[in-house]
């Protein structure tokens, strides 16, 4: 998985044009992508035994990570601070203006379908998302 803002200029062609009808047949290569920020590569996974995911884009405030730091940084607790300053938190949202699945380039597509509610935010932190392998873009609208 890689991040990149919103208006970083490293972010490679293929992510910023994923998502368009053009892509849809487009093989990528992530070798120029730099390193990934996270990397869940598992060669002893049969994959066939998946059944169909869902993403799932969440906006947690005081999660386990979040929750723990928070206390030797802030005078508060992170729920105290979300209780009492709820309106600190008004425009917490996912501004995602596409997203797109890479599945490997050996697999057949499948249909896949998504919806979202709208966010109202104009803020966005994250730009692509996107597996290590060679792969060919399964469009998802959102």
């Amino acid at each position: 998985m890689w991040f990149w803002s919103r208006n970083d200029s490293s972010v490679p062609d293929e992510v910023r044009r994923a998502g368009f009808a053009s892509q849809k047949a487009k093989q990528i290569n992530t070798a120029n992508w730099g390193t990934p920020y996270a990397n869940f590569g598992n060669s002893a996974c049969d994959v066939s035994r998946f059944k169909p995911q869902n993403i799932i884009i969440n906006l947690t405030l005081c999660g386990d990570w979040a929750g723990n730091a928070y206390p030797s940084t802030c005078p508060k607790s992170c729920a105290q601070h979300v209780e009492e300053d709820a309106s600190d938190f008004e425009e917490a949202a996912w501004n995602i203006a596409s997203l797109t699945v890479w599945s490997p380039a050996n697999t057949s597509n499948t249909t896949t379908t998504a919806s979202t509610k709208p966010a109202g935010s104009r803020r966005s932190r994250h730009r692509a998302i996107a597996d290590r392998y060679r792969a060919a873009a399964v469009p998802i609208s959102v």
